[in-house]
């Protein structure tokens, strides 16, 4: 990796976390729960095993990066570390 991409990468993650640290404190604290109205969907906690499955059917192994957009709670992420993937969780939305 060449050091200009290393530092426009380490600049966009540090502005990702800025703007992320500014939206979460303009918007109230709530906790998700089933049913949730959202934008435009309601929110429905995904079941482990559904969440296995998944990972299972990717064949997610240790030698694998996991990004997951819109990451919720993180437990898809969460999961995939547990599997020794190395996982990364976006979420704009507290």
């Amino acid at each position: 990796m060449t050091s200009r991409f290393s530092g426009r990468m380490l600049f966009i993650l540090l502005l990702s976390a800025v703007v992320a640290r500014v939206s979460a404190q303009a918007q109230p604290e709530a906790e998700p729960h089933i049913g949730q109205l959202g934008k435009n969907v309601y929110w429905i906690k995904t079941p482990q095993g559904l969440i296995d499955r998944m990972l299972d059917m990717a064949q997610v192994n240790a030698g694998d990066f996991v990004i997951d957009l819109g990451s919720g709670d993180g437990v898809l992420t969460i999961s995939a570390a547990r599997r020794g993937a190395r996982a990364l969780g976006i979420e704009y939305d507290k």
